[in-house]
């Protein structure tokens, strides 16, 4: 027998052990899930490559015998790929369905055990990609077990859909938005449009509306697919925001007009979270697909959203919203009811949280020649590798009061420490663990802030920004006067500094919940001897720019929003940008920054 190292696989039998990272388990490649409790559900996506699709590399006159040998060998052989994560529910694109033929092929593929005793999936719906073209072949499919889950409704639209399963012990509801995005990399508004669909039938899913039951998975919703994109893609960013911009809107070299009516029909009430958020996707996710001739890349992603959060149990069109409330008081009241600690989504009910306990890689960092093959390009039968994707997924976790006792919460890291207890007595440990988790929180919230103005500022043409670097470094600030290398020494350094129609611009950002004026004045005056020297700079006189009066101070409170003379700061940055309406700016950066905190 082969082994080697406990986050890598046992050749003879293919099953790999997981390796631990905090409280979160990183399954390694062709791992598997643990098979899951009641409360809980994992969940795998993986592009299959559709044999019709793979033969088109071969001459015209030969396409049709090579996709049929290839539906009866290496597209088996991708699908039992997918089901080998062992995930309670399997989302598939690129497969073959639609006539009696290929709907048995696809059945039999799914519901087969295979040779480590995985269970197959004796439930599943197709849809083709284009659900008005019957004739298509090619298209998505979800699939479950029927001793776990219930299809409770489905829905499918061009290039989705949207399932929605039942627990079958506790009646816990998830929907499930299954996508393969248009891959033309030109097709920007195409991307959207089908996202912007799949979250429309979200918001109408009984998942997101039904009434909470004991069980924190009740009410998830997740997206999940081939989006064609990467993470930082408009699609992307309208599942993690809300809403999507107008005018010109980027996705790599490619841009599209989005009019201001198509964006505000895209808004939402939602706030996914991706699964492989910050460096655990660079670290065991970096590559999902590798195309021959072309590389790889990261464009599998799943996202989720615990949607039977009460702020979002009337989620519908948000017209809706705007004309009863107001677009901003209905984010003051979603927000009122929100509480996101150390960035573990928690649900408002005190005796039941969510959160994810494993994930799947794709790469293990040790692996070199794994990592070889895929750069090569995908599929390589002979390595193992049956489609052009890997496999991505997570396993989902409910947690209750009546699960976890105060002993075991102990031993959780401050990560997990959300979870509340009926002992009211609070000792000095506990105490420390709970401020440290809301400084966390405190600082994730400035850094969303600090991001989206910076993020505007380099839209609206600004240049040489630099975010949290200390004064030593600034090229401002070289080979001056004593009061400048007096200045550097103490090691300071502002959130941002930027030139913006040639003027410098030094922006602190704060959110507390102290008195904003007073914030405001201590922000303000925390730098005023930083402006003197300035003023003062050679590196500042040769360029010919000119510097700002003060520093900008973006101050809010916990509810998000701005204070009066913040407000007047920002109208005095968007006064610098040639043909702009400073009160409109400022009202969308206020709503930009709201739905941050929120």
């Amino acid at each position: 027998q082969s082994t080697t190292t406990e986050d890598t696989l046992i050749v003879d039998n293919e099953v790999a052990t997981a390796s631990q990272n905090g409280d979160l388990e990183i399954i390694p490649p062709n791992g598997s899930f643990r098979d899951t409790k009641v409360g809980d559900i994992s969940i795998a996506s993986m592009n299959v490559l559709a044999p019709s699709y793979h033969a088109l590399e071969q001459p015209e006159e030969e396409r049709e015998q090579y996709a049929a040998l290839d539906r009866q060998s290496r597209y088996v052989k991708a699908i039992s790929m997918a089901k080998r994560t062992n995930a309670d529910i399997l989302c598939l694109q690129e497969v073959e369905g639609g006539n009696e033929e290929l709907n048995e092929l696809l059945g039999s593929c799914l519901a087969s055990q295979e040779v480590d005793s995985t269970k197959g999936y004796d439930g599943f719906v197709f849809s083709p990609l284009l659900p008005n073209r019957k004739q298509d072949i090619v298209g998505l499919c979800v699939a479950w077990k029927t001793d776990r889950h219930r299809l409770v409704s489905c829905e499918t639209f061009r290039r989705g859909m949207v399932v929605q399963l039942a627990e079958q012990s506790t009646g816990a509801t998830v929907a499930i938005a299954n996508l393969h995005l248009p891959a033309k990399p030109s097709a920007v508004e195409g991307r959207l449009r089908s996202m912007a669909s799949a979250i429309r039938r979200i918001q109408t899913c009984e998942a997101t509306s039904a009434k909470r039951k004991r069980s924190a998975l009740d009410g998830l919703a997740v997206v999940l697919g081939d989006f064609n994109c990467g993470h930082n893609a408009p699609p992307v960013k309208l599942l993690k925001t809300g809403y999507s911009t107008y005018g010109s809107v980027r996705d790599r070299n490619y841009k599209a007009k989005i009019s201001k009516r198509v964006a505000s029909n895209m808004r939402h009430v939602f706030r996914f979270q991706d699964v492989y958020e910050g460096d655990l996707r660079y670290s065991i996710a970096p590559v999902t697909v590798s195309l021959h001739g072309r590389g790889p890349g990261s464009m599998d992603h799943i996202l989720f959203s615990a949607s039977g959060d009460p702020r979002q149990k009337k989620a519908g069109p948000v017209k809706q919203r705007v004309q009863s409330l107001g677009r901003r008081q209905a984010r003051r009241d979603r927000g009122s009811s929100r509480r996101v600690v150390a960035g573990i989504p928690t649900l408002r009910e005190e005796d039941a949280r969510l959160r994810i306990s494993s994930v799947l890689s794709t790469v293990t960092p040790t692996d070199v020649e794994r990592l070889r093959l895929i750069e090569e390009g995908l599929p390589n039968e002979k390595a193992g590798f049956y489609s052009d994707h890997i496999p991505v997924g997570a396993m989902f976790v409910s947690e209750t009061i009546e699960e976890t006792t105060v002993d075991d919460a102990h031993h959780q890291s401050s990560s997990t420490l959300s979870l509340r207890t009926r002992n009211k007595g609070r000792d000095g440990i506990q105490n420390r663990r709970e401020n440290h988790t809301k400084s966390i929180a405190l600082r994730r919230r400035h850094n969303k802030v600090l991001r989206s103005i910076a993020e505007w500022l380099l839209e609206n043409g600004a240049t040489d920004m630099i975010r949290d670097v200390p004064l030593y470094k600034w090229k401002w600030l070289t080979g001056n006067s004593s009061s400048t290398v007096r200045l550097t020494k103490k090691m300071r350094a502002p959130d941002l500094c930027c030139v913006l129609a040639n003027t410098l611009l030094i922006i602190e950002v704060t959110v507390s919940q102290k008195d904003p004026d007073e914030m405001y004045q201590t922000k303000v005056g925390k730098y005023q001897d930083v402006f003197d020297a300035l003023l003062d700079s050679n590196a500042v006189k040769d360029t010919g720019i000119h510097v700002s009066p003060a520093t900008m101070a973006v101050v809010l409170n916990g509810e998000g929003q701005l204070c009066e003379k913040s407000k007047r700061d920002l109208r005095i940055i968007v006064g610098l940008i040639p043909d702009s309406d400073p009160e409109r700016e400022v009202e969308q950066l206020a709503e930009i920054f709201e739905d941050a905190i929120l």
